[in-house]
């Protein structure tokens, strides 16, 4: 088999991964004596290689027209069963639901105070067959619309959320509602780094079940570092260290479920709703480690940067050069499930810009896929059995909303 000599060690979570050979292109999975599921996948030559099509199927948005297909930022999108498209707009707030063509139907929703208003964009989820659940964490109020926007239910969280200093992060993607209501709540805080100027940042991840008031916090994540450039208590501007020790969330398919990766190694964890580990997985995913080769690229990005915080280039530089330069990248920058319970994770890219390619693994860790997509993607927001969702800007920073052709090869 020739890499046996790792077995012993998996009972500590925390260990390396060991080998006294090549690894073994397959499979393996054990599970220890406290239930937890340790596995080790890696891509056999029966991997499926998918791949997406370079041009979209399907584009709505448009650089000047009819208001609902102009977009300032594609906030969260979801695709139904018979091809209709639900969109949220960052800067009306509305939902707006448009054909399988593209055709604006209709929009609901708007900023403001109202029932049927928000005070962000909301956070959506198609409830099947055609029920939109949408999660306002502006007015923390959880709603139930028809598929034509009239109301059928909200409920207020607020006071909840807030008796258990829950104070949510608006802006986390983790704000994901399942189609049951429960919730994973999110909160950013940042500690500093002695007298650099800089911060770690720190998320609290929590499950909430308002149905049944039932609350779990998982340990806190990293979300990153910040070193300040300039600002006061009204203005603050920080340059966002995109090689810092990072963690990526997804909500899991079943209801409570969270996975989160590892910071640094190729690895991540599956925790029941009560908190306990169900599963750790390993991936022989591919890397880049030069940390100091990252930094150096970064410094070189400087001048677009400066330009895009509205800075000097010479304290963004500083800003750059108060940060560690980490010896190795962070392994995992991006992971969801899609609609068809399978988790998708995306390796860090070298220049950390960009789409980096997936791997696609089932619910038991085992390595099903490996597929690539456009690197300019902004976000992707749903993947199904034949589609990609995403967000895109093109060379003017239109917004737009693209569906895309996925091939699933057997």
């Amino acid at each position: 088999m020739g890499c046996r000599t790792w077995l012993p060690i998996l009972a500590s979570t925390g260990a390396a991964l060991l080998c006294s050979g090549p690894a073994v292109a397959q499979d393996y999975q054990s599970r220890d004596s406290a239930g937890v599921l340790l596995v080790w996948t890696a891509p056999t030559p029966a991997t499926s290689e998918w791949r997406v099509d370079p041009e979209p199927v399907l584009q709505i948005g448009k650089i000047e027209g009819a208001d609902p297909y102009l977009f300032t930022e594609v906030w969260d999108a979801a695709r139904l069963d018979d091809g209709r498209i639900v969109a949220v707009d960052v800067g009306t707030h509305e939902v707006r639901v448009f054909a399988g063509d593209g055709t604006h139907l209709w929009s609901f929703g708007r900023r403001g105070e109202g029932p049927e208003e928000f005070g962000g964009p909301p956070w959506i989820v198609v409830a099947p067959p055609d029920t939109i659940v949408t999660w306002d964490a502006g007015h923390l109020r959880l709603s139930r619309f028809t598929l034509e926007g009239e109301l059928i239910h909200q409920q207020s969280l607020s006071g909840a959320l807030e008796a258990l200093s829950l104070f949510p992060c608006p802006v986390c993607r983790v704000w994901q509602p399942a189609p049951d209501g429960t919730l994973l709540n999110t909160m950013t805080s940042s500690q500093g780094m002695g007298n650099s100027g800089v911060q770690q940042q720190l998320r609290r991840v929590v499950f909430y079940d308002p149905t049944t008031g039932f609350a779990r916090e998982f340990s806190p994540v990293l979300a990153g570092r910040i070193s300040w450039i300039s600002g006061n208590a009204r203005h603050l501007r920080g340059y966002h260290d995109p090689l810092s020790p990072s963690q990526a969330v997804a909500r899991g398919p079943d209801s409570g479920m969270v996975t989160v990766s590892h910071p640094e190694r190729a690895e991540w964890t599956v925790y029941r709703p009560d908190g306990s580990v169900a599963q750790i997985v390993r991936p022989a995913m591919k890397r880049d480690l030069g940390g100091e080769e990252a930094r150096a690229a970064e410094r070189r990005r400087a001048p677009e940067l400066a330009e895009q915080l509205g800075v000097g280039h010479r304290e963004l530089i500083e800003a750059m050069d108060a940060l560690p330069v980490p010896d190795s990248l962070p392994a995992i920058r991006r992971m969801f499930w899609d609609r068809d319970q399978r988790l998708w994770v995306g390796s860090r890219t070298r220049d950390s810009q960009g789409m980096g390619p997936f791997g696609v693994f089932d619910r038991s860790g085992r390595w099903l896929a490996e597929v690539g997509v456009p690197r300019d993607l902004v976000e992707i927001l749903g993947v199904g059995d034949d589609y990609v969702l995403a967000s895109w800007r093109d060379e003017f920073d239109v917004a737009y909303l693209r569906l895309y052709r996925l091939e699933r090869n057997p």
